[in-house]
């Protein structure tokens, strides 16, 4: 989010682009969810059994093995699925660039890459290891399980940590709502505060704790341990090597080599300014 963000015009109100951010994907993930399972209800109506009995409803599944059986019972299938399979390419081949221009960005300010370095390194390394394991005859169950355990536990593990650096370790909530207040528009008060800082971390927490538990207590998809162990929590050991081997080295750029827009002072440490900090 903070790649997505850089792109925003300088004075940007940051709020109301979260707000049209977040309730416009959730709207959107609301519509889709009542249209895949209308797509299930239909596939579990035309098989005589219920829609918890159908395999193959969750994960990469989904997408390359229900609803292409869907599609071939529907009247006009072969029109609907060109335009699912069409739309699912141009879906994929988005988010993989918004993807790779997080990493790409990350790298480029760390070693001091340039973006064209960036793109030929990673990219040629992203599709070197997509190639290798995942256009295979088992790449989608290797797929599957990567995509389980990076979602279920890199991303919300990562969403718990952040919170909780930025609310309880670091204490920057207060400069954060300043900056967010600092534009016209919805202001964001002590109930934000608490949110971010408490029941956000709080809810992923808990939901962190139980998708971890059920992976090591149920392994997932009836897979065998050794594909769970070497793909599933493999990735998220390498994910981890990465991030502390990356926060170890040295910066080839100065972070923190631009002029903070200034903040209203008022007592509290709102301020972005170092000088103005170090007065209080």
């Amino acid at each position: 989010m903070i790649t997505y963000a850089s792109y925003l015009r300088r004075r940007a109100n940051l709020t109301t682009t979260g707000l049209v951010v977040g309730f416009a994907n959730s709207s959107f993930e609301l519509l889709a969810g009542i249209g895949v399972f209308s797509a299930l209800g239909f596939m579990a109506a035309q098989e005589g059994v219920a829609v918890a009995d159908l395999d193959t409803i969750n994960g990469v599944g989904l997408a390359f093995v229900a609803f292409p059986k869907i599609l071939s019972m529907m009247p006009g299938g072969p029109v609907f699925g060109v335009l699912f399979f069409g739309s699912l390419m141009l879906a994929g081949l988005t988010s993989l660039l918004s993807i790779l221009q997080v990493v790409s960005a990350a790298f480029q300010e760390k070693l001091g890459w340039t973006s064209r370095q960036a793109a030929l390194r990673l990219g040629g390394t992203a599709a070197v290891l997509s190639i290798a394991l995942f256009s295979t005859t088992t790449g989608l169950f290797t797929l599957d399980v990567v995509d389980k355990y990076v979602n279920d536990v890199g991303v919300v593990g990562s969403a718990v940590a952040t919170t909780l650096l930025l609310g309880v370790g670091l204490w920057r909530l207060w400069e954060l709502q300043a900056h967010l207040n600092h534009r016209p528009g919805v202001t964001m008060g002590v109930w934000w505060r608490v949110l971010v800082g408490g029941v956000v971390p709080a809810v992923l927490g808990y939901i962190l704790v139980t998708g971890v538990r059920t992976l090591v207590l149920e392994p997932y998809g009836g897979y065998p341990t050794w594909l769970l162990d070497l793909f599933g929590w493999g990735t998220i050991g390498v994910a981890l090597a990465i991030a502390v081997g990356m926060t170890v080295l040295r910066w080839r750029r100065d972070v923190d080599a631009f002029v903070p827009e200034a903040l209203p002072v008022d007592g509290r440490r709102w301020s972005w300014n170092p000088a103005e900090r170090s007065e209080r």
